[in-house]
């Protein structure tokens, strides 16, 4: 039976999020997308997860995914068979963030996603903008398919998180950790603090990339992925 690996999308992205990693791990792995558009809540997307997947299965989160990705390890731990978090945090969000969530919200919902978007979103996603235009030209698209109740239910969600830095210590799956070494938006601190409460996880860090290393180094994360995937399928069958 071949192993099942779900990704989940940070926020405003979708399944192109991931492409290069299913590209390449699609021949080996069946290989699932789980985007949210409704949900105002991180424990009402891990529900949807699990609501959708009938079978234990290894989950790869980015960002806001990787939050999920987090609660679903903590709350749903029978149905997880390793854990990969990437460019994101164990953080609540950050009292100062409440404003700003709130001015973006109201702009959305009065016609303007594609300008919060362009304006005060994209120039955080990547290490260098000068090079990387392609990238985030599929951001604003991603998001404009997304449109303005996904960006709403979203922000709540991010908004409302809970802070689970001091229960991660509880997620016994294998987990993988991985960092764009120059992301502003979860920065590296970050994701060595998550590590450093989880003994067994394995930890890489991506120089020269920022919120989206997914796409920014896709071999890089691809290749860190498929070794930790296939590193768990060594475990369940020894020689």
């Amino acid at each position: 039976m071949t192993a099942k690996v779900v990704f989940l999308p940070g926020m405003m992205c979708d399944d192109r999020l991931f492409g290069p990693q299913i590209g390449d791990l699609s021949d080996q792995y069946d290989c699932d997308v789980i985007t949210f558009s409704t949900e105002p809540s991180i424990s009402d997307m891990s529900k949807t997860v699990i609501a959708k997947q009938s079978a234990p299965f290894h989950v790869v989160g980015l960002s806001m995914g990787g939050i999920v990705a987090l609660d679903l390890a903590l709350h749903h731990a029978d149905k997880i068979t390793s854990l990969t978090v990437i460019n994101s945090t164990a953080r609540a969000d950050h009292p100062n963030n409440s404003a700003l969530r709130k001015r973006q919200i109201k702009a959305v919902q009065s016609g303007l996603l594609s300008t919060v978007m362009k304006t005060e979103l994209k120039p955080n996603y990547v290490y260098n903008s000068d090079t990387n235009d392609e990238i985030l030209s599929l951001c604003l698209n991603m998001a404009m398919s997304l449109g303005p109740n996904a960006f709403v239910a979203q922000s709540l969600a991010l908004m409302h998180r809970a802070d689970y830095i001091e229960r991660i210590k509880d997620v016994t799956c294998p987990t993988l950790i991985i960092s764009g070494e120059n992301d502003t938006l979860c920065p590296l601190d970050r994701h060595l603090e998550i590590a450093e409460r989880l003994p067994h996880a394995k930890l890489t860090v991506i120089p020269d990339c920022g919120h989206l290393s997914s796409l920014e180094h896709p071999d890089v994360v691809t290749a860190a992925l498929l070794d930790f995937l296939l590193s768990q399928k060594e475990k369940l069958c020894p020689a």
